[in-house]
């Protein structure tokens, strides 16, 4: 269990205070849809995203052993916590070249 939270409770610290500043809401503009069609769309959107997560973890949980999976776990999760970090200090950058300006 030790293994188990070193690969996620690590990196989602990392990606919890990285993605402190994200500014990511202007997705959510509508523009000229309907409300119906905005949470039409949203659920069968997760429902698709989930039974594709779903299928895949079967296989490879019939395909692999205990360990690779945890070490497959481990190497997501840090290469998403290495991209948030990346995309912070560029943000950061940007913002205090654009004050410079």
């Amino acid at each position: 269990t030790q293994a188990l939270l070193t690969a996620m409770v690590l990196p989602s610290l990392s990606v919890f205070f990285t993605e402190a500043g994200d500014r990511s809401e202007g997705v959510l503009n509508t523009g000229n849809a309907l409300p119906l069609d905005i949470v039409v769309g949203a659920a069968v959107g997760f429902a698709i995203s989930v039974a594709a997560a779903m299928t895949f973890g079967y296989i490879l949980s019939r395909q692999l052993a205990e360990q690779w999976l945890l070490f497959g776990i481990d190497v997501a999760m840090w290469l998403l916590c290495f991209c948030c970090i990346r995309d912070t200090f560029m943000h950061l950058m940007i913002r205090d070249i654009s004050s410079l300006t």
